[in-house]
């Protein structure tokens, strides 16, 4: 794999549904939109692989109502990134972390792991064929 391939998927538990914080939320007035940009938001993160990571900006970019974040933040689906990094909350970056991300999603660390050891692998396959292919002196 290069190193511009990134995860085309996220993992989603079948029992997701079954969440007691994902059964509250539905039950709220916008709730089922709520959990659609939480979904949105484990996509984006995976695919870009922030591990966890939604910028500030980034519901009101992709369309969605202002309060929803607030939502997610109450279900504890989110959380400010500024509340789990008190000390550090002027140098970095505002925004959202998804609850438990890397207990359930790949990581950017896993991800350059399987890929570099795949790009390993394919380069030792690639240098076998080539050596079985290369012809014999016939001298």
């Amino acid at each position: 794999m290069t190193s511009t391939q990134r995860p085309t998927w996220a993992r989603l538990d079948c029992n997701f549904r079954r969440n007691p914080k994902v059964m509250e939320l539905v039950s709220r007035r916008d709730g089922w939109q709520a959990l659609v940009m939480y979904l949105d938001s484990i996509a984006y993160t995976t695919e870009h692989l922030c591990d966890g990571f939604v910028p500030k900006n980034w519901p009101r970019l992709n369309g969605y109502p202002a309060a929803l974040p607030r939502m997610l933040l109450r279900a504890d689906l989110w959380h400010e990134v500024s509340d789990l990094y008190p000390e550090e909350a002027q140098d970095i970056q505002s925004g959202y972390i998804i609850h438990d991300f890397d207990k359930y999603q790949v990581t950017r660390s896993e991800w350059e792991s399987v890929s570099e050891r795949n790009s390993r692998n394919a380069r030792k396959r690639w240098s076998k064929q080539r050596l079985r292919s290369v012809p014999s002196d016939p001298a």
